[in-house]
């Protein structure tokens, strides 16, 4: 056990679990922002992350008695290979604490084995860097402020049935005017297509 008394040991744990931390809460915020952007534009049909919400939401209309619930529930699901935002979100608190905690630990040890004040404020300071980093990630994620914008785009869109006009669209018969293909592009058309047959799959 005698490694324990080694620095570089915990400065190893420290520096990994504040990467991971780091790292998981850079993945939330790009995943986050995405988000956001697809409830932006949810009538051009890109909306891969809020997709299963709107899928539900077209199955199960007529029994949903509080949109608002409903929506809160759904975001809540959303999963990044099979992990929730909502769990990946612990998991970068946790490892940020499991850093500092590590670093304390480091601190103590080194106090107790005699060493001299600069041997040990490299603790104190990484765990000063950790959370600095840690929660200016945070700020700019902004992940409640964010949820409730997502929110209020996917209650427009379900309230005001925006998606009947995709459905109408591609069930009308196949005859399109000259007018009609020029406001209507073909990228934008066909990105609609996938779109309703994925809510109507």
């Amino acid at each position: 056990m005698g490694f324990l008394l080694y620095s570089w040991v915990y400065y190893t744990g420290i520096i990994i679990f504040f990467i991971c931390s780091i790292s998981i809460q850079m993945i939330v915020g790009y995943y986050v922002l995405k988000m956001e952007k697809e409830s932006q534009s949810l009538e051009e049909g890109n909306a891969a992350l809020l997709l299963p919400c709107i899928k539900e939401y077209v199955r199960e209309e007529l029994k949903i008695r509080n949109i608002s619930l409903f929506i809160e529930r759904n975001l809540r699901e959303i999963r990044i290979k099979k992990i929730s935002l909502i769990r990946l979100k612990h998991i970068s608190g946790q490892s940020l604490l499991f850093g500092i905690f590590l670093a304390g630990v480091g601190a103590c040890i080194q106090i107790i084995a005699g060493k001299t004040l600069g041997q040990i404020l490299p603790f104190y300071l990484l765990s000063f860097l950790g959370l600095y980093c840690y929660f200016s990630l945070s700020s700019w994620v902004d992940y409640e402020e964010r949820k409730k914008e997502i929110k209020e785009n996917l209650l427009d869109f379900f309230e005001h049935k925006k998606y009947w006009g995709i459905y109408q669209k591609f069930t009308l018969p196949e005859v399109e005017t000259k007018e009609e293909n020029y406001l209507f592009g073909e990228e934008e058309g066909q990105q609609l297509r996938e779109l309703l047959r994925e809510i109507l799959a």
